[in-house]
């Protein structure tokens, strides 16, 4: 059976899923072999997030020809660890023994090792492409760390959550605002880190956590407020920010970025276009279906399927709606959502039908408004929203939406680009529309292909971070290098956050500016690529003056043991509101006093227990650590690993 397996496995390539086992005992070289990690608990080859990194990856290089690309998830234990997140009693009980996180850890890096020197002793010409979520990303970080995957084989490396991350620019115990927080000395390696203050991961760094060799081969991704990449924590959903990697594009941003580092890798096997995210493109479609479209529906139909084509051709998502007006009276009606298949799509875009209307303008600002909030955009993706019309609209909205609401909260989604098709009699109405949004207008007399190629093929823009903040006279830093486009013409700026782009600074993508006063709102880049398309990205502006900062903190921490059972004592600031609790690198739950004991600790094996105290706005503190071993040689005799409280599969 095994001969068999093997045997497919090479009859599937270019593209593969094997095992790594059968990978090892495999005579056949790739050109890439492709390590995921999983995170705690999670199942081998069956994980959410497995699956979406590897299917983001497959959309991201079907542009490739002959490339033989290997994808496997690693098989260490990946242990399960307890979603403790409720506070702890008086005493914590150790009785119950599990396998070691660290264990587990080491266990992944030493099988990473074993697969990179066996592959690169058979195959020298052999590249990695590495992955990894939660647990697993600490197993890709710290084999990096270590010097495993020498950097001239290495395609690329993506963290996701990682335990043991390290931002120097966070300084996460700064009494100001960091200057990361500007835009400042930013991490190259820095891709998606929201929260400016995060320095290091819930279990320490991996430090430097890249070399001058990896230069442009890492990537890190930490989600505001999770906790196990330091940038928060809150007792609300406190899994949230972490389990929702798999859902909010960042493995679909990884996959695009691995696909132009393997186009520079391998530019022979590149059969068509790699630079612009085209994997990662949201747009919805908007049709106007009151009765003055009986005579345009139908063409609107067909450019409707062609872009919802070339859109899923391109790994993308597409939703439906139609509208009328308010007081038909008609609702703006979903008929897609992001989840629809081609086929759901088309079949509901037939099943539009006009009617009603009566005056001339219709209700799109209301439609568009509760669009953008009801659907789960991707973080990162080009996001559009195309009106079909052969109206205006009324502005504000019989329900009082304005132009402005739509247009704040297209800037929020980061943002929004409208494009609307329509007779030219209509063009001037949206003028303001398109241009505060990033968008364009396009003429439904002639201009319907034009707009499909124009959406799918514009470029990518990027923005280091999703907001800045700070005082008035400092430096802010805005950078737009990760934007992409296949040829680069210039960007241009909305640096004082009136929606107007008033600097163009040609193809260099970083400026700085300085804000006088206090102010917000958001600054905006468009990116606008040799044969004139262009795409937008905004992200919010603070400027304030910054009142210094005070970490939560801990004091007099003290510890004692008798038999088997360890007692702690300490202090907490007012501003502590809580304080979580590790026990050998993990998390077992968190305190709201300042007494705690475990009982049961087992035989002649040192514990390390730490507290970390949590303020309101759930910023940690400095941890207090404290090293304890049994005095009561009869106690129960532990693992080789330590003791840890068994439970079920918390998925990070």
């Amino acid at each position: 059976m095994k001969k068999l397996f093997l045997g497919l496995c090479v009859l599937f390539l270019s593209i593969n899923i094997c095992p790594n086992r059968l990978i090892a005992a495999s005579a056949t070289c790739h050109d890439v072999v492709t390590v995921f990690a999983r995170g705690s608990g999670a199942e081998l080859n069956a994980s959410d997030d497995f699956l979406e990194f590897r299917n983001s990856l497959l959309s991201s290089i079907t542009n490739f020809s002959g490339l033989d690309l290997v994808i496997y998830d690693l098989e260490y234990p990946a242990v399960s660890v307890a979603n403790l997140f409720t506070p702890l009693g008086a005493i914590f009980d150790l009785s119950d023994e599990t396998a070691s996180y660290y264990q587990s850890v080491n266990s992944g890096v030493t099988e990473l090792q074993h697969t990179v020197s066996s592959t690169l002793s058979a195959c020298p010409h052999t590249s990695f492409v590495l992955a990894g979520y939660s647990q697993g990303a600490e197993v890709i970080s710290t084999a990096i760390h270590q010097g495993i995957v020498p950097a001239d084989h290495l395609i690329y490396a993506a963290t996701f959550g990682d335990p043991k991350i390290y931002l120097p620019e966070g300084q996460h115990l700064s009494s100001t605002t960091p200057a990361a927080c500007r835009g400042e000395h930013l991490s190259n390696y820095r891709i998606h880190v929201p929260n400016c203050y995060v320095e290091h991961g819930l279990l320490g760094a991996n430090i430097p956590y890249q070399t001058t060799a990896f230069l442009n081969k890492i990537g890190t991704w930490c989600n505001d407020q999770d906790l196990f990449c330091g940038a928060g924590f809150k007792l609300t959903g406190p899994l949230d920010a972490h389990l929702s990697y798999k859902t909010d594009g960042s493995y679909r941003q990884a996959a695009s970025i691995i696909a132009r580092n393997l186009a520079q890798t391998f530019p022979d096997k590149v059969s068509g276009t790699v630079g612009v995210n085209q994997a990662s493109q949201d747009t919805a479609i908007l049709i106007d279906s009151s009765g003055s479209m009986s005579g345009l529906i139908e063409r609107y139909r067909g450019e409707a399927k062609r872009l919802a084509a070339q859109t899923y051709a391109a790994g993308g998502r597409v939703a439906l709606y139609d509208y009328r007006d308010l007081s038909d009276p008609y609702d703006v009606h979903q008929l897609c959502d992001f989840s629809c298949t081609q086929f759901q799509f088309e079949a509901r875009l037939n099943s539009i039908t006009t009617s009603g209307g009566g005056d001339d303008p219709e209700s799109a600002l209301s439609a568009s408004l509760k669009i953008m909030n009801s659907l789960n955009w991707q973080r990162g993706a080009n996001k559009s929203i195309v009106i079909l019309t052969d109206a205006s609209y009324l502005s504000p909205d019989r329900d009082g939406t304005t132009l402005n609401a739509v247009v704040t909260r297209s800037l929020e989604i980061d943002p929004v680009n409208f494009y609307i098709i329509t007779p030219p009699e209509n063009h001037t109405s949206y003028t303001d529309w398109a241009a505060l949004t990033g968008g364009q207008i396009f003429s439904s007399a002639d201009g319907l292909s034009l707009s499909t190629d124009y959406i799918t093929s514009r470029p990518a823009a990027a923005l280091a971070l999703e907001n800045y903040f700070g005082a008035p006279g400092e430096i802010f830093t805005f950078d737009a290098s990760a934007s992409s486009a296949n040829t680069l013409d210039h960007y241009e700026w909305d640096l004082d956050l009136d929606g107007v782009f008033e600097y163009n600074s040609g193809t260099n993508p970083v400026v700085t500016h300085t804000y006088p006063a206090p102010t917000s709102g958001f600054v905006q880049v468009k990116v606008t690529s040799s044969t004139g398309e262009s795409s937008t990205m905004s992200a919010r502006v603070t400027v304030s003056d910054v009142a210094s900062y005070s970490a939560p903190t801990l004091s007099n921490l003290t510890s004692a043991v008798s038999g088997t059972t360890a007692n702690f004592s300490f202090t907490k600031s007012d501003d502590t509101t809580l304080v979580l609790v590790t026990i050998d690198g993990r998390i077992v739950g968190y305190l709201t006093d300042t007494t705690f004991a475990i009982k049961n600790l087992p035989a002649n094996q040192e514990l390390t227990i730490s507290f970390t105290p949590i303020s309101p706005s759930g910023r940690s503190g400095t941890s207090l650590s404290a090293t304890v071993i049994s005095t009561d040689v009869t106690s129960p005799a532990s693992a080789a690993a330590p003791a840890l409280l068994k439970a079920p599969n918390a998925g990070y």
